[in-house]
């Protein structure tokens, strides 16, 4: 911005920040106070306030004006009586009719022009954090969060000074923002993944290039979204595995499926298996020990529903069915995905709209991720086939029993 007033303030930010590291390192118990939290918070809305009263064009003029006054200043009379020289011609060409004046004024708005592109332009500030669920975490003090929050309000909703976004994976971190009493100003979005034709194009231009020539004719796009859809990590990691294979890897021996594949197996052989979650070791509302394990019934219900359209299931609805604790359960392991909003783009050409048809948003869960839910069509599979073996099992031995007929006494 070249503002004296905001170099100052930059100054006194940094100030404050190095001071406390200085604190915290000098001394093991010194902890953060409420009142550094206000400091530093104070002025990063003074920036933010002297950055929306900031006038480029302004500063640009003034500046322009004192480099003139100075310029004038120094000038000698000998260059005071060139200029006249210049402004008489410039005022005769006028008289004339030529088109010495069009030429001048087309440089003058020229010159304009170019300034215009050259000055500092103004944009909406975003204060963004990511992994946001760890906040609880790293903010022990309960009334140190509550302040930084409202503070957080006070710059979005009351003084309209910068957008925030809060990042994070967890499902559940909106409870803890109504626990302190933000939650009802805040809004949710809901980011999934990349839609067929994003996904197609990051194929295109980032995969594509580093496969070799004579495995090109190997790659199959349909194959690899089929099975990973549009997580782009997940594409990346399997592509640079199969180039590694010449092309002999597949997505069903891949490690992304087989971890998946590993943690449906866990739940349905384990009933009481339990699952880390990094969301219960950084968030204030969710305990592990506290958490109520679904049984291998939920969870074979609960597969049965998401491989096949619409490939999801009405949260609340799901809760009614099978308990709360239970459907909460399923996602803190990661098993399904809690969407309450929809999607900002059209994943998987937003087939979950069928249950907001009626004009009701209504939150819905969906496997973890594409791969998830293809290891679920094949546990199910195997499920089927294990139950179709031991029902054949039990008429052979209902059959045999019959055959050798009743068990007589003997003497």
């Amino acid at each position: 911005m070249h503002d004296e007033e905001m170099d100052k303030l930059a100054i006194t930010f940094k100030h404050l920040t190095i001071n406390l590291n200085e604190q915290e390192q000098n001394n093991p118990e010194f902890k953060v106070s409420v009142a550094d939290l206000a400091d530093l918070m104070e002025t990063f809305q003074s920036c933010l306030l002297r950055y929306w009263e900031y006038d480029p064009k302004a500063h640009a003029e003034m500046q322009k004006h004192n480099e003139k006054e100075e310029g004038m200043e120094n000038e000698t009379s000998e260059h005071l009586s060139v200029r006249k020289i210049d402004i008489a011609s410039s005022e005769k060409a006028q008289d004339d009719g030529s088109p010495r004046a069009t030429t001048d004024d087309a440089k003058v708005k020229g010159d304009e022009e170019s300034v215009d592109k050259k000055l500092f332009k103004k944009r909406p500030i975003v204060f963004f954090m990511d992994e946001a669920h760890k906040l609880p975490a790293l903010v022990s003090d309960q009334l140190s969060l509550k302040v930084f929050l409202d503070t957080l309000l006070v710059l979005t909703k009351q003084d309209r000074l910068c957008h925030v976004i809060l990042s994070t994976s967890d499902s559940f971190f909106q409870h803890f923002l109504r626990s302190m009493n933000v939650g009802h100003h805040s809004q949710i979005m809901t980011v999934g993944d990349c839609t067929k034709k994003e996904t197609h194009e990051f194929f295109k231009d980032e995969i594509l290039p580093l496969v070799p020539d004579n495995l090109k004719q190997k790659v199959d796009f349909e194959e690899v979204y089929d099975a990973f859809g549009g997580k782009l990590s997940h594409i990346q990691d399997y592509m640079s595995v199969w180039i590694n294979t010449e092309g002999e890897m597949t997505p069903f021996k891949s490690a992304i499926f087989t971890q998946a594949y590993t943690l449906l197996q866990f739940h349905l052989t384990n009933e009481s298996f339990d699952t880390y979650s990094p969301l219960s070791t950084a968030t204030a509302w969710a305990n592990a020990e506290d958490e109520t394990q679904f049984s291998r019934s939920d969870l074979l219900y609960v597969m049965r529903k998401l491989v096949s359209p619409p490939y999801s299931l009405p949260y609340f609805d799901l809760c009614r069915k099978i308990g709360t604790a239970q459907a909460d359960s399923m996602v803190k392991t990661r098993v399904l995905d809690l969407r309450w909003t929809r999607s900002v783009s059209p994943e998987q050409e937003w087939v979950e709209r069928v249950w907001s048809e009626d004009g009701i948003e209504r939150p819905i869960v969906l496997p973890m991720t594409r791969i998830v839910r293809r290891a679920m069509e094949v546990a199910l599979r195997e499920e089927d086939r294990r139950s179709k073996m031991e029902e054949e099992e039990e008429r052979k031995g209902v059959k045999q029993h019959k055959e050798r007929g009743p068990l007589k006494d003997t003497e």
